[in-house]
């Protein structure tokens, strides 16, 4: 899920003045490497304007589905219209019929709920394998509003900070089923304005973490450092706000991007 805005408007400049000679005009995708190696898939129209590729790609010669965001593959768990779908973390392939975690995904992609996978395996209503007749993975009720509200808008942002109320730690470690689980007191989510700023606020309350989920963090020179969960445990931040964020299909974020 890695994004190379700091290159990509580079890349851009470079495809209006230098695309291959030999790429037709109705072309509408067309990849462009920059002089450090990074490739973005750019759109042309018909104009020759060009712009970072969006959304759903196919593949013409393996028929393999992938997700682009400013013109790089998305990895990791993603929503698009209400559904989960998993895009390989090596190359971003969306993956079909198999199982992922505590998760199936079907032909097209999406993942299963409420039913039994192919081999046997009983799968609860959000999604994960069964063990004892209940979910591996499960939020509490109140929890588990934000699965449904990121569900329906998964471009959400979301605020960590200090509990607002009550008392304990701000961090706590939780195990069960053989699950590990990271929960976050407080998380508030936001609907974006139109220049992306938080607007209103649509739920406050608890935020679960994967252990294994990735934090993209923007440090104060402009680079990226990427650490997992359990580093918050020593985080001396007492706020941070993630602009974007992805969930697994029990409602565990996979992913936040910290902004600084």
């Amino acid at each position: 899920m890695k994004k190379c805005k700091t290159w990509l408007l580079t890349l851009l400049v470079a495809a209006l003045t230098a695309l291959p000679a030999a790429v037709p005009a109705w072309a509408q995708e067309v990849w462009v490497t920059a002089g450090d190696g990074n490739s973005c898939l750019v759109s042309v129209d018909e104009a020759g304007s060009v712009s970072a590729y969006q959304g759903w790609y196919q593949n013409a010669d393996s028929g393999a589905w992938y997700y682009f965001r400013d013109g790089q593959p998305a990895t990791g768990w993603l929503i698009d219209a209400g559904k989960f779908y998993y895009l390989n973390p090596t190359d971003g392939q969306m993956a079909v019929n198999q199982l992922v975690g505590n998760f199936y995904v079907g032909a097209d992609g999406a993942a299963l709920c409420s039913t039994t996978t192919p081999d046997g395996v009983q799968l609860a209503y959000n999604g994960s394998r069964m063990v004892g007749g209940k979910p591996v993975e499960e939020l509490n009720e109140k929890t588990y509003t934000y699965r449904e509200l990121l569900r329906k808008n998964p471009n959400l942002i979301a605020e960590f900070s200090d509990r607002t109320s009550g008392t304990g730690h701000q961090i706590l470690r939780e195990s069960g089923r053989g699950f590990t689980w990271i929960i976050y007191a407080t998380m508030k989510l936001y609907e974006p304005t139109a220049d992306g700023q938080k607007g209103k606020r649509v739920f406050e309350g608890d935020g679960a973490f994967r252990f294994d989920a990735l934090i993209e963090r923007k440090q104060s020179d402009g680079s990226i450092r990427y650490i997992g969960p359990g580093s918050l445990f020593s985080d001396d931040r007492q706020q941070w706000t993630a602009r974007h964020i992805e969930i697994d299909p029990a409602g565990f974020i996979s992913y936040a991007s910290d902004e600084g």
